[in-house]
């Protein structure tokens, strides 16, 4: 009797081990964009700027007790990427990888290197300083699905008193808004507040283009709460800005 409990243990802790064993190279985190000259990722899983987003707008200033736990993510010809639909391609056979590793995207990362979680003091942005991040090398990478909100998180901008106006399009013909911005919306803002615009082409393989009308155009408004106002009448914008005059 004895025996056969001392088997039955056995078998229990060698499953676990074994389960251990298969996830230890996996990790999930997103990505500042497409891979870089020497086809390195570099994977975020957390800071103390974003939180769990890459952001965008970040200058090579100093930034103090900044830290981060992320990545560099090498790549081979051989890498499997799995797109959202399931599909399976070789990392050496796509022609162009942009819209895949959009900035901000999370992935799924499998290595058979064992991942440990490791938080590194940087003094700038990880994107300026990725040298001093441990690499991995990665076996498959699983694309999860991209949604506005991880184009927004990434966009807007960090300071109170700034304002981010995008506009997408797909026919440079249609933009016609840049001579507008200063006349239709400066007037609305508070004192020391600012408004950039900026034209976006949204190509067919974007997956932003889901999200946005582009026929012929649409607008979307960026604070650094996030979105402010998504839409393709121009009238809107101006509205908005309006109303906030009394607050």
């Amino acid at each position: 009797m004895k025996c056969r409990v001392f088997l039955l243990l056995f078998l229990i802790v060698g499953c676990s081990q074994d389960d251990k064993e298969e996830m230890s190279g996996d990790f999930t985190g997103r990505v500042t964009g497409p891979a870089d000259g020497f086809d390195t990722l570099l994977v975020l899983k957390e800071d103390t700027l974003g939180g769990t987003s890459v952001i965008n707008n970040v200058n090579r200033h100093r930034i103090s007790e900044y830290s981060v736990n992320a990545y560099r993510v090498m790549l081979s010809s051989s890498t499997e990427i799995v797109d959202e639909d399931g599909e399976i391609h070789m990392y050496g056979d796509l022609e162009d990888s942009a819209f895949q590793f959009m900035a901000n995207r999370e992935i799924k990362v499998r290595s058979n290197e064992e991942w440990e979680e490791k938080w590194t003091e940087l003094d700038r942005y990880l994107s300026y300083q990725p040298r001093f991040l441990p690499v991995y090398k990665a076996e498959k990478i699983e694309l999860l699905p991209y949604g506005l909100e991880d184009f927004i998180n990434f966009h807007s901008p960090l300071i109170e008193s700034k304002f981010f106006l995008m506009t997408f399009h797909k026919d440079d013909d249609d933009i016609t808004i840049p001579s507008n911005v200063i006349s239709d919306l400066t007037p609305h803002l508070h004192s020391r507040e600012q408004i950039s615009w900026q034209s976006f082409f949204v190509a067919e393989d974007n997956p932003i283009d889901r999200y946005v009308h582009t026929d012929p155009m649409s607008h979307l408004v960026l604070s650094n709460e996030g979105k402010e106002i998504l839409t393709d009448d121009w009238q809107e914008v101006i509205d908005y800005f309006k109303e906030r005059e009394g607050d």
